[in-house]
């Protein structure tokens, strides 16, 4: 009995531990992100979507580029059939790798908004 006493105190003294150490570590991280001119109030969602957002725009810049790349290949293809082929091929390749990426991008956003329902969150 005294044992299950001491166990049970035990166990409030380090949960209250944990969170004055979570507390500390918070408190550091919040001054160092200060220091350093970082923006400490944005969540690590908010973070992960705008680097998700760069990485979206430079994958389209990246599409544009191939696109218009095959377009002046096959304007300089002056009619052979070997050249037109390579540029229809880029171009079709630059398409398809397009549709990839939005396809991804719609799934995800698809998911998670559909995990967010089921959560409740807004």
């Amino acid at each position: 009995m005294i044992a299950m006493i001491f166990f049970m105190q035990a166990g409030v003294v380090f949960g209250q531990a944990d969170d004055s150490v979570r507390t500390q570590i918070n408190e550091s991280l919040t001054n160092t992100g200060v220091r350093v001119d970082i923006d400490t109030t944005k969540s690590i969602g908010t973070v992960v979507g705008g680097v998700i957002q760069v990485a979206l725009g430079l994958l389209g810049l990246i599409f544009l580029i191939l696109f218009t790349y095959g377009a002046f290949k096959w304007m300089e293809a002056q009619g052979e059939e070997k050249k037109v082929t390579e540029a229809r091929t880029l171009m079709f390749q630059a398409i398809i790798g397009m549709a990839i990426v939005l396809g991804s991008y719609a799934l995800t956003e698809f998911f998670l908004g559909a995990l967010k329902d089921a959560a409740g969150v807004k």
